[in-house]
């Protein structure tokens, strides 16, 4: 913008008027701006601005009053005083401008001003004046020379002082002039330079002088003893302030940091506090001298005398905006739940660690951080990541089992709810917030943060290196895991299946680099990943059409098939990284041939897989422990060849010759192998002095691949069964019998107990994860090992194995001699190990995924013991026992059990005869309308087989239910809640329990009747039946049952109808069982959530008792002194309506009368409704004797203990006062009476 023309000489009127209007039409903000100041006395200005206004009004002159809005930028406002005389003219004589002030900080003219202002001199300045004296002109121009250097500097300095303080200043000024005129400008700029730059390190130095002074004084930098480091520290810092920038301001708060730490104060030893980290993740004692300051780990605000971080520090680290800040916290935070899971800190806290950290979101804050592109922070995230979702315990020990007999099938880690709460999540589960989810469910909320779509853009678009790439697998691997729906969630992730297919399970792996693990090469990408091929895995697993998909979409059966051809020793890649990508290779090809998959690829590499199993049989020995891979190998390989016998016998037993694709000319000739294979390594095992589970896996492995050829070989037509069955019997006694009397077979039987998960008395490892986030529970409580059968020492999948192999050859060779279970029995260790699963209360690892091995281990153990009749009395207690731990997804074992042993009248008649039996239960003769005990249970014998009839329907244990039938499923996960016990310990009352809980439904069905059904009464009275006979020939087994349970399911029976319990059967039978219960009466101890059953039956018994003494007799048990007072006043007060017809008599007692008596009540309301009931009638003798007696006992025995007390002074009147005088009699003398 041009500058406004201004007024000049010699401009007309016109040249005005012109500049004016140009003036207004520019509109130019003017320099100077008037404000009215009126305008702050108006009433609507605020206190706060004319406060403003007045603090920023000049007092000094009026001008100054009213132009006080105006700014200007003045170096300062001092009052001014011209010496100098007014002119003729009225103005202020004209002085020269000095050309060699220079404007420098201050304008040319204040510089001027300020000179001719006589209050900044001593006395007014004249031309004439000097400068000042030496004193004067050293402080203006240095005490030393800022130009020269050398020895007579500093005199010719002192020659230019004296020189300067004679002249004065119009005389400087002159010399100055002409120096600048005679002098080279390029010289005089040097010269000017080099004064400001001394000028400069004086004030450096005197600055630098000033700080060390402070600091000194300063007590925060004191040192103590002989360590100096603070104090050199200090000095050094001090003496280098010419070099560092910025260090010329003393900031104490950042230079307390240097100094010495104070101790920490000592606590207690068992004294909580806040707990801190290394960056390995371990946990810091509270002090640790030991540690240097230079690990990093007292970089913290907070407690600066303790090493490491705690969790908030850390989450506030992983937010920084400094990258390495973020990275270290990532990683400390991965490496803290890393050992979490491994049971690092199980007994280190009183919370749930893992809890803690979910509940304060962070999943969130690492999901958030892995949105980060830097691959350095998304290997740090996605490792927390991965320590958060995942178990590697949990995935090393499924990995580690896969071989052993339905391994194959995965679990399944859904988050269980209560059937109400899963049914209210479903309902508000689209009104909940993200973070609200993540509470119920962490991976359902997970998916809810487009996880699965931030993995796909990493492994697609940001491609990194080999770590990050496997962290994605594995979390990848942990989401399947959850439930089917999050495998359809990866599974219709747009590219994502063709992205891990495409890069990590490629056909060709001739680029693979030499002798490099994938960890260590530059990338993973077109090389095969053993974690890809488990994904994928584990995602056949959900669903046949997942995988059919996998076969036929994307066709990774040709790179499954040159896996399992490569040779470790030509393939690029170390050893162990081949094995498990040919592991992996077998046992997803293993999967795909349950669902009846790639049957036509078995035909194929036929001559491959007998060239392998030769291999195993020329190479692999028992007597090397060392060679656990090529064990690992060896039971995948015949893994794979024992589904494709049972995928052939399913294809034959269905009986389509059109779509069958496997027959069993394709396996028969494996057997023969697998015979000499098994030979020999059953010889070796006998004498082996150190055999490894996997080794004991591959035997019992080669067992069941040869149980399935036996069994699929009898079904043939064209088999030669007598030289089969006479080729079997000779294989028995030549090896399996030889190996059951060897060293090596007592020494396996000898591991069992420590082997056992049902025998395990520590913690579930389960317990540290969190209800939102459930694991497996691998590694056992505290992190002291692993799960029990998969011990280095287990012998659970061999001997597993074995017992199946021989319930096969008993089950197809009848006439087979029965030396080999006498064998079995006459072991000591096993028998020991039987007998300690049957006295076993409760096991806490019944529900463990890992059990189903041992489960079916004894299983197979039953069926064998049934086929010959061995030890009857044990094997059926152990039948009671098995049936109670199988998990419900493997409830078809339960048919073969409970037909065959529990519900066999032959194993209730083993140990005594039963008439000795039923001679020593007499009963008393004058007890003529009670059925006799010997009576019920020859008739309970006599009907098992109808008992099992009713128990399997109740149960749904119907004849399809059978291990084909299993394993014919359109999955291979377990159901959500497939891994819970299927039956109860109480399962003998359960038709009573389900006949009451659908009572509703009956009455709706029988409302014509006044009856009840005769479907009602069978199932009651196949219950009672059961229960009377179990409690009275194996009392050994229901020993472990609650009595108190027991109780209430006996009440129940009266729930269940209206006159269900009048039956003659049925009361006879209650009546029964009701007194064998009531020989434990004293270990009956009712909760609090009885109360609401009791009033049940209070109702019930009010409404439709008609006074049944066996109800009453029910009814007597919790009015007993030793149970809740709160029992006892329902009766007597809510409803005393019963205490009309509750007429059980005294003699009938099943229990001491002493204890409705003993102790003494002392509760006063009680004690006031007895005297109550009895004054009033409402209680007689002749209609409730029990009751009767207990208010006469209470109410006399209170007033004579406590005769002083007011209460007993209260009732005495009361008593005195009574109509009654036969009762008043009665409770006066109550006392001499009872003597």
């Amino acid at each position: 913008m041009s500058a406004m023309e201004r007024p000049k000489p010699g401009d007309d009127e016109e040249d005005l008027l012109r500049q004016q209007e140009e003036y207004f039409k520019k509109r130019v903000t003017p320099s100077v701006r008037v404000v009215n100041k009126r305008k702050c006395d108006q009433p609507n200005v605020s206190e706060f601005a004319k406060a403003r206004h007045k603090k920023k009004m000049p007092v000094h002159t009026v001008v100054q009053s009213v132009l006080s809005e105006v700014k200007e930028k003045l170096p300062q406002c001092n009052n001014w005083s011209f010496s100098c005389s007014s002119s003729k003219e009225g103005f202020p004589e004209v002085f020269a401008r000095n050309e060699t002030v220079t404007g420098l900080g201050t304008s040319i003219f204040s510089q001027h001003v300020n000179v001719l202002n006589p209050l900044n001199h001593e006395n007014s300045l004249k031309p004439s004046d000097c400068a000042g004296t030496e004193n004067e002109v050293v402080k203006t121009i240095g005490s030393k020379s800022y130009i020269l250097s050398g020895n007579d500097s500093m005199e010719i300095h002192q020659e230019n002082v004296k020189k300067l303080s004679e002249m004065s200043v119009e005389e400087i000024c002159a010399e100055q002039k002409k120096l600048k005129e005679t002098l080279d400008p390029k010289l005089l700029q040097f010269l000017l330079s080099r004064r400001k730059k001394s000028e400069n390190n004086v004030n450096c130095d005197m600055e630098s002088e000033e700080i060390k002074n402070n600091m000194c004084d300063n007590p925060c930098f004191e040192v103590e003893g002989t360590d100096q480091t603070s104090a050199e520290f200090i000095n050094v810092l001090c003496d280098s302030e010419n070099k560092w920038l910025h260090m010329n301001v003393v900031e104490e708060e950042k230079l307390q940091w240097v100094g010495d730490i104070a101790p920490a104060e000592p606590i207690n030893a068992d004294h909580q506090y806040n707990a801190r980290f290394d960056f390995q993740g371990l946990l810091m004692p509270y002090t640790l001298k030991e540690i240097d300051v230079r690990q990093g780990l007292y970089h913290h605000g907070m407690e600066q005398q303790r090493p490491g971080y705690s969790i908030e520090e850390l989450y506030q680290l992983s937010r920084s905006t400094v990258l390495q800040q973020r990275i270290v916290a990532l990683s400390t935070i991965g490496n803290i739940l890393e050992k979490i899971k491994k049971g690092f800190y199980d007994v280190c806290f009183n919370d749930n660690l893992l809890s803690k950290f979910l509940d304060h979101d962070l999943f969130l804050l690492l999901r958030f951080a892995i949105d980060e592109n830097t691959e350095i922070q998304l290997v740090a995230s996605l490792f927390a990541l991965k320590n958060l979702l995942c178990s590697d315990v949990d995935e090393l020990c499924l990995d580690r089992a896969m071989g052993c007999r339905r391994s194959i099938w995965q679990p399944c880690l859904f988050v269980m709810n209560t059937l109400s709460d899963e049914q209210e999540l479903k309902e508000s589960e689209d009104e909940l917030k993200d973070y609200k989810m993540l509470k119920i469910d962490v991976i359902k909320g997970a998916l809810r943060t487009d996880i699965i779509l931030r993995i796909r853009y990493i492994l697609e678009v940001l491609k990194p290196g080999p770590k990050a790439t496997i962290l994605c697998l594995e979390i990848l691997t942990r989401i399947v895991r959850h439930s089917y729906e999050s495998a359809l969630a990866i599974t219709c992730c747009p590219r994502l299946m063709k992205v891990i297919v495409t890069n990590f399970i490629p056909k060709n792996w001739s680029t693979m680099v030499d002798d490099v693990r994938p960890l260590d090469m530059q990338s993973v990408y077109n090389t095969p990943l053993a974690e890809a091929l488990k994904l994928l895995r584990i995602i056949a697993c959900h669903s046949l059409k997942l995988a059919s998909d996998l076969v036929h979409k994307y066709s990774i059966m040709e790179s499954v098939i040159s896996y399992i051809s490569i040779d470790p020793k030509e393939c690029p890649m170390p050893f162990r990284e081949v094995l498990n990508l040919i592991l992996e290779s077998f046992y997803i090809w293993q999967t795909f041939l349950a669902y009846n998959l790639a049957t036509h690829y078995f035909i194929d590499v036929y001559p491959l897989l007998m060239r392998l199993l030769q291999f195993h049989y020329n190479t692999t020995s028992m007597e090397n422990s060392s060679s656990s891979f090529s064990y690992e190998h060896g039971t995948a390989l015949i893994s794979l060849i024992e589904q494709a016998v049972h995928t052939s016998q399913s294809q034959f037993e269905n009986n389509h010759h059109s779509s069958r694709t496997l027959s069993y000319c394709h396996v028969k000739d494996f057997a023969g192998t697998l015979e000499v294979c098994l030979s020999k390594w059953l010889s070796q095992l006998g004498s082996a002095t150190d055999v490894t589970f996997s080794a004991m896996k591959l035997v019992g492995a080669t067992f069941n691949c040869l149980a399935s050829l036996y069994s699929f070989h009898l079904v043939q037509a064209d088999s030669d069964i007598v030289s089969w069955l006479s080729n079997l019997e000779s294989f028995c006694e030549l090896k399996v019998l030889q190996y059951l009397k060897s060293e090596g077979f007592k020494k396996a039987t000898a591991s069992l107990q420590n082997s056992s998960c049902l025998l395990y008395t520590g913690e579930v490892g389960s317990k540290r994860s969190p209800a939102s986030l459930p694991s497996l529970g691998a590694l056992l409580w505290k992190g002291e090992s692993l799960t029990p059968v998969l011990q280095p020492k287990s012998p659970i999948a061999l001997l597993g194995g074995l017992l199946n192999f021989l319930v096969v050859a008993y089950t197809k060779h009848k006439g087979l001699n029965s030396k080999y279970v006498s064998a079995l029995m006459e072991d000591s260790a096993f028998i020991d190990y039987i007998k300690c699963i049957n006295e076993k209360a409760s096991p806490k690892l019944a529900s463990h995924w890992f059990a189903r091995l041992e489960i079916d281990l004894l299983t197979s153990f039953l069926k064998i013991t049934y086929l010959k009749s061995f030890h009857l009395h044990l094997i059926h207690l152990m039948a009671f026992k098995l049936v109670t731990l199988i998990q419900r997804d493997e409830k078809y074992l339960l048919h073969d059990v409970m037909s065959q042993i529990v519900f066999n009248a032959d194993y209730f008649q083993n140990s005594c005869a039963l008439s000795e039996k039923m001679a020593a239960l007499q009963i008393d003769s004058s007890q003529s309308k009670v059925v006799p005990k010997e009576h019920l249970i020859l008739m309970t014998c006599q009907e098992l087989p109808a008992l099992w009839n009713c128990y399997k329907e109740y149960l749904n244990l119907g004849e399809d239910l059978t291990l084909s039938n299993h394993m014919a499923t359109n999955n291979l996960t377990a159901t959500k809640q497939g891994s819970e016990l299927f039956l109860p310990a109480d399962w003998s009352y359960l038709p009573i329990i389900h006949l009451n809980n659908n009572k509703g439904t009956e009455q709706k069905l029988y409302s014509d009747s006044s009856s009840s059904s005769s479907a009602a009464v069978a199932a009651v009275t196949t219950a009672l039946k059961w229960v009377f006979l179990v409690e009275e020939l194996r009392p050994d087994i229901t020993v472990t049952l609650n009595v108190t349970d027991k109780y209430c399911c006996l009440s129940t029976v009266f729930l269940c109808g209206s006159d269900l319990f009048l039956d003659p059967i049925i009361h006879e039978l209650l009546f029964a069982c009701f007194r064998r219960l009531m020989q434990d009466y004293q270990k009956i101890k009712f909760p609090s959530s009885f109360y609401e059953m009791y009033t049940q039956l209070l109702e019930q018994f009010a409404a439709v008792s008609y006074g049944d003494n066996l109800f009453g007799h029910f009814l007597l048990v919790p009015l007993q002194q030793r149970h809740s007072t709160d029992l006892r006043k329902q009766v007597w007060s809510e409803h005393a309506a019963v205490l009309r017809i509750l007429s059980t008599p005294v003699q009938q007692l099943l229990f001491p009368v002493n204890e409705m008596l003993e102790p003494c009540e002392v509760d006063e309301s009680l004690l006031l409704t007895y005297l109550h009931c009895l004054a009033m009638g409402t209680v007689r003798e002749i209609w409730c004797p029990v009751l009767y007696l207990t208010a006469m006992h209470h109410v006399a025995t209170f007033i004579n203990l406590h005769n002083e007390t007011d209460l007993a002074k209260r009732m005495k009147l009361k008593i005195s006062k009574l109509g009654n005088k036969e009762l008043q009699s009665l409770l006066v003398n109550y006392k001499q009476a009872s003597k």
